[in-house]
């Protein structure tokens, strides 16, 4: 198997064909900090190793996720392509089914909408309020999906207002796919009343994916879902390195991984074996804008508990196990090339072992 980008897209497509029949299930995440064209190079890697999706979260304040995926479907052939995730507080509803239609007529049917809150506290930065979030995604999914189905819409919500509204884009004939990307007790009950897939976040354990996977099961079940309808993916923080403490110091020092620890939820640490304490010493040094400070707190033990960190055969078994749980979505940390590409090295081993 070739190690870089195919040369024509009929090898793309034949090779992807023949991959799809004996790959599992992986998925690649970024955010919008590598440039547009090498974000393109890499994914059309992904998508000639196996990998089923890609996945673009919108990070504020980097570059916006639909600028990405625009330039994505037209140069791939298979690969599904994702916001994971955008938001209804930032976006109008209709402008996301506005933008979905386009997008998934372009690129034949391959779209799925991660939709989330996205980080409170920046929406805070931009004084955008955000007041009851569970009604708010409540009635985005709801006039998203209406609309996508080709429907005239009226309708009067808590948050929204829409008049007699006809979509004049071209009706979704299968549905694009809506994965809620959250993790509070009642935004588990809305996925599983109203989702088509989980989409868990970083940093979450072996254990405190299970309890989630638990949790989105009994909800389809109290609203009379079948659980094997909705489907559950999952964020993977990677750092892949020749030596495992490498990895790990690399993935100890990254500024989005020392956040992550400093916000993470007291429950989460509890399920996964850990003293809440941790993340007291993590916190009380990054708020205050001691970053190496605070990464200097973070052991060991939470690396690997909370990450996919080590050597390429390592980070393929920790795939591998996460795996079990949800559909696992690799994401490098930081914007280095070398490292995004080794890590799409060690999904393709998990995907073809």
């Amino acid at each position: 198997m070739a190690s870089g980008l195919c040369s024509s897209s009929s090898f793309s497509r034949c090779h992807n064909s023949e991959l799809r029949t004996k790959l599992k299930r992986i998925g690649f995440g970024l955010i919008g900090n590598l440039p547009i064209r090498t974000t393109i190079e890499l994914v059309q890697k992904a998508e000639n190793y196996g990998f089923e999706s890609f996945w673009m979260h919108e990070t504020y304040f980097y570059r916006d996720a639909l600028s990405y995926l625009s330039s994505l479907v037209p140069s791939t052939n298979r690969i599904k392509l994702a916001t994971g995730c955008i938001s209804p507080y930032t976006r109008h509803p209709v402008l996301i089914a506005m933008t979905m239609s386009a997008l998934d007529e372009m690129s034949a049917g391959r779209m799925i909408l991660g939709l989330g809150t996205g980080y409170l506290a920046r929406l805070d930065q931009m004084g955008i309020p955000h007041m009851n979030p569970v009604r708010h995604l409540e009635e985005s999914i709801n006039i998203i999906r209406r609309l996508l189905a080709g429907e005239t819409t009226t309708y009067q919500g808590r948050h929204f207002t829409l008049k007699d509204l006809k979509p004049f884009f071209p009706k979704s004939e299968r549905g694009i796919p809506i994965y809620m990307a959250a993790w509070k007790k009642r935004m588990i009950e809305l996925a599983g009343r109203v989702a088509d897939g989980y989409l868990a976040r970083a940093t979450e354990s072996l254990e405190s994916l299970t309890v989630l996977s638990q949790n989105l099961k009994t909800a389809c079940k109290t609203h009379g879902r079948d659980p094997s309808k909705i489907d559950m993916a999952a964020y993977l923080l990677c750092s892949v390195k020749k030596a495992d403490e490498a990895a790990r110091e690399a993935m100890r020092q990254n500024p989005f991984t020392i956040y992550q620890f400093a916000v993470i939820d007291d429950y989460v640490l509890n399920q996964s074996g850990f003293d809440t304490a941790i993340k007291k010493q993590i916190a009380e040094r990054y708020w205050k804008g001691d970053l190496s400070g605070a990464s200097k707190e973070i052991s060991d033990g939470l690396i690997d508990a909370f990450t996919i960190t080590g050597t390429s055969d390592s980070v393929t078994e920790k795939v591998k196990a996460f795996s079990r749980i949800a559909m696992p979505i690799l994401q490098p940390i930081g914007a280095d090339i070398g490292d995004a590409n080794a890590v799409l090295e060690a999904g393709r081993a998990f995907a073809e072992e």
